[in-house]
């Protein structure tokens, strides 16, 4: 089975999971996320969102959409937007291996959980 087609099996979770940077700079994984961010290895992914939603004063937004675009094999779109489609931050990253076209996790009140875990 295909990731994309595993990751649509998280539904809801029993458990959650720390992504921890430092003492200021960590948040909560659902099982769906704790999944993609081992098979797909893409802790810089959720390093990402860990970090850039404490720098860019982003963590007073309860509900962010984050996703990720594999342009190609090199580079990549990382983005956060409000849930109303508004960008809130936008940056290219350079990535050596991404498994998916494209991903999208929510990140409510500090817990990131793919959409069908909701």
């Amino acid at each position: 089975m295909e990731l994309k087609d595993q990751l649509k099996l998280f539904t809801g979770t029993p458990q959650y999971h720390t992504h921890y940077l430092n003492p200021d700079k960590s948040i909560l994984l659902t099982d769906g996320c704790q999944f993609l961010k081992v098979k797909a290895d893409c802790s810089w992914f959720f390093d990402h969102i860990t970090t850039h939603r404490k720098d860019y004063n982003l963590i007073e937004e309860s509900f962010q959409v984050w996703r990720f675009h594999a342009g190609n094999k090199v580079n990549g779109l990382i983005w956060c937007e409000d849930g109303n489609k508004v960008i809130l931050y936008a940056m290219t990253v350079t990535v050596n291996e991404f498994p998916l076209e494209n991903i999208s996790v929510w990140v409510i009140d500090g817990i990131a959980l793919l959409p069908n875990e909701y």
